[in-house]
């Protein structure tokens, strides 16, 4: 299976790869882009689909004492000082491509302890999308709306 995430702010897109590490998990991995939110709908796929195109498995689990210098530097590449801020100042969704089928999921801001920090999946607004039948071009019209719904 293929991920991204895509956050969308007030100004921008980021399109973060997510790739499955050596333990089973998700992490972030490269390339990540930010494109202003004004691009054109031809970068914003190509970004999307090259995200998806080098999502891995097998990556590299840092150590426990790694992961501040790897936060750190995915934030910088980011652009953003921390997640729980990109989190509540972002709509966002997950893309996942398995067999041709893509789902993109949305997600939304949980407050600390409710049931934790970070953000949930929304999985009633999920949608899937076989890609043999729908141009790249309408998936991104679906992503683009879905970013404009908060689900906060």
């Amino acid at each position: 299976m293929k991920n991204c995430t895509i956050y969308k702010t007030n100004k921008n897109y980021i399109v973060v790869t997510q790739s499955i590490c050596d333990i089973g998990a998700r992490i972030i991995d490269d390339p990540i882009y930010v494109i202003p939110v004004e691009t054109n709908i031809e970068e914003l796929r190509e970004k999307v689909f090259d995200s998806l195109n080098n999502s891995r498995t097998d990556v590299y689990t840092p150590k426990r004492d790694e992961w501040s210098l790897f936060e750190k530097r995915d934030l910088e590449k980011m652009g953003q000082k921390s997640f729980i801020t990109l989190y509540k100042n972002s709509n966002s969704c997950n893309l996942a491509l398995e067999n041709d089928i893509l789902t993109i999921q949305p997600d939304q801001y949980c407050e600390p302890n409710k049931p934790k920090s970070g953000l949930c999946s929304v999985k009633e607004a999920a949608k899937q999308i076989n890609l043999i039948n729908t141009d790249k071009t309408e998936v991104m019209n679906i992503l683009i709306e879905m970013l404009s719904v908060s689900y906060k």
